[in-house]
């Protein structure tokens, strides 16, 4: 069965003063980094660990944001091999465990999760940072 689900994105953008390079470091010091979680998953079903055991393990991987680290691209790179030099870098972020509390009420929610992210550099040297949610 085929189903077309209709959903409106919005896009947040909180502009700052502050560098392109501040505002990166910034970010990447709040931010825990996420090991691989599937090989996570395999290990802890391995040894049969409890949820517990399990969720201890997730947290220990969060940052002071409450967020982990999955995923960087710095766009930058190839648009300046384009001839386009521009500082953009894309992160994939989130809340492993608040994932899973979402996931389980709305299976559809997993192509949203880790949620995207992007630090760019505007002319005139502001750094914006986009994020997009469900409405």
């Amino acid at each position: 069965m085929k189903q077309t689900i209709s959903i409106t994105i919005e896009h947040r953008v909180v502009a700052s003063n502050r560098s392109y390079e501040q505002v990166k470091k910034s970010l990447e010091a709040r931010l825990g980094v996420a090991g691989n979680l599937n090989e996570l998953g395999q290990q802890l079903a391995a040894v049969k660990a409890s949820w517990e055991q399990a969720t201890q393990a997730i947290e220990k991987q969060l940052g002071t944001s409450g967020f982990s680290l999955f995923s960087t691209v710095d766009h930058g790179v190839l648009l300046s091999l384009a001839g386009k030099p521009r500082r953009v870098s894309q992160y994939a972020i989130g809340n492993p465990l608040l994932a899973l509390q979402m996931v389980e009420r709305l299976p559809e929610v997993a192509l949203y999760a880790p949620l995207r992210l992007a630090v760019y550099e505007e002319e005139g040297a502001l750094s914006q940072t986009l994020f997009s949610r469900r409405v």
